[in-house]
């Protein structure tokens, strides 16, 4: 009964209701059985009967009385409230007692002791609000396991209390007709306690199935994508809380039963983009931009057992970064390409002057010259020269960078260009006290035809890694 009650507490609107009406039925059964179950076992030399009329109007007092206090508990937010619907049901175990202790008929008076009856009704009007402010609030066991003890005691300790303020005096008096006490209560009893073990069980499944699929619900709502599922006909039988939003886009209110036609007749004309291709087996992909301008990946999977499932993943962020990283790449080649022109063109724009300051040196050297005049324009041509080789390497850089290095093709002496790029690092061979050899086929002598400058640059390159790397020994 409790967990019923806590049901109704996490719950709204019908279904709220239905398990507030589950509270009365279950606990106010089981009170009312409980408290005739007792009075069978309260033992007197006495026959007793038990009035129609008053036996029935306690069962509804218990009923009607526990139902209205979960439900004032029920939907109520604070410990106060919960007390309030707490205490209406004590009132209600109270009465019911009451009014099925007066149903009783037999040859004796009933005498009360006041001081009990005041103990047992506080009894019941402090128990049961207690049982169901501790019943929500929180899963720990022991206050569940409080709650259930409060609850008893709210009707146990109503009843034997009462029942001890109670005094028969036996008079002389023909018992009415009623319900007997023994086979006829009986009866009645064990109707009412199957019910309640069948109301039981069936609460318990019941509550287990729709908290599995409220735990699937929420992790369906929780997926990253929108999931729906159709049945053999068409019709929408399932779907996540983000399959309800990708509906709305295209204003398609998503409900039990909506055929698929619906679904695709609104999504063509609304759809800015829709592109289909088939996967294996019996898997239907496609992607799709919605009117909202969210983009989605769809994949339709056929059941074994007919139906369909639908699953739109959402990617417009991916297709986004997509977009994003494509437009920083071009930045990134316009900018390369601009700074390869810039070079190129500042290559251009030094070499023509150098040229002109190579070609004046060499004027002057035709000229008769001091020695230190002679030595000074050698330092000039090699500077110049140095310079010259620098600006060549950057325009070729810059020209392999814009993806337009050519290679020239003109007649130049094979035996010259080798021997000249070895020349070059002489001094360093001495330095380092290396063996320098340089062996030149005779198929390899003469004139050719090719890119000569490349070609010192790369036989230059070689020589000079040779020498950085060699400590001794000899560079073939």
């Amino acid at each position: 009964s409790l967990n019923a009650y806590r049901r109704a507490a996490s719950t709204e609107g019908g279904l709220r209701a239905a398990w507030i009406i589950m509270v009365a039925l279950l606990l106010g059964s089981g009170v009312w059985a409980t408290h005739f179950m007792a009075m069978l076992a309260y033992q007197q030399d006495l026959v007793v009967r038990f009035g129609l009329n008053l036996t029935a109007l306690s069962y509804l007092v218990a009923v009607c009385g526990i139902g209205a206090g979960a439900a004032v508990a029920a939907m109520s937010d604070t410990p106060r409230g919960r007390a309030i619907g707490g205490a209406l049901c004590g009132a209600s175990i109270s009465s019911m007692h009451f009014i099925g202790v007066s149903a009783m008929q037999l040859a004796a008076d009933i005498q009360w002791n006041p001081v009990m009856v005041a103990a047992a009704i506080a009894i019941s009007l402090t128990a049961a609000p207690a049982a169901l402010v501790l019943a929500v609030g929180g899963t720990h066991l022991p206050r569940k396991t409080v709650a259930v003890v409060a609850m008893v005691v709210a009707i146990a300790g109503l009843h034997f209390t009462a029942m001890a303020a109670v005094t028969l005096v036996p008079v002389d008096r023909v018992v009415a007709d009623g319900l007997q006490g023994g086979r006829d209560l009986a009866l009645v009893i064990g109707a009412l306690a199957g019910l309640i073990l069948t109301a039981g069980v069936a609460m318990l499944i019941s509550d287990r199935v729709a908290r599995t699929l409220s735990s699937l619900r929420s992790a369906l709502d929780s997926a990253p994508a929108a999931i729906a599922a159709f049945d053999a006909d068409g019709h929408l039988t399932f779907w996540s809380r983000s399959y309800e939003t990708f509906l709305q886009s295209y204003g398609i209110v998503a409900r039990q039963g909506l055929p698929m036609g619906d679904i695709l007749r609104k999504g063509r004309d609304a759809a800015r983009s829709e592109k289909r291709h088939r996967g294996p087996g019996k898997t239907q992909t496609y992607d799709l931009t919605a009117p909202d301008g969210r983009c989605y990946h769809g994949r339709m999977q056929m059941n074994r057992g007919g139906g369909f499932v639908v699953v739109l993943t959402d990617i417009t962020e991916q297709q986004e970064l997509s977009r994003r990283e494509a437009a920083a790449r071009q930045l990134a080649e316009d900018a390369s390409q601009a700074k390869s022109e810039f070079l190129a063109n500042m290559s251009h724009e030094i070499r023509t002057p150098l040229n002109g300051v190579l070609g004046m040196v060499q004027v002057m050297e035709r000229d008769p010259l001091e020695p230190e005049q002679r030595k000074r324009l050698e330092v000039i041509d090699e500077a110049g020269q140095a310079l010259l080789v620098l600006l060549n390497n950057i325009l070729d850089l810059s020209k392999i960078e814009a993806g337009k290095l050519e290679l020239e093709t003109y007649p130049f002496d094979l035996s010259d260009i080798v021997t000249q790029s070895a020349a070059a690092h002489a001094p360093l061979v001495a330095q380092k006290d290396l063996c320098f050899r340089i062996d030149i086929a005779p198929e390899a002598q003469g004139s050719w035809n090719g890119d000569g400058g490349k070609l010192r640059q790369v036989l230059t390159n070689l020589v000079s890694n040779a020498l950085k790397f060699t400590s001794d020994g000899a560079i073939d």
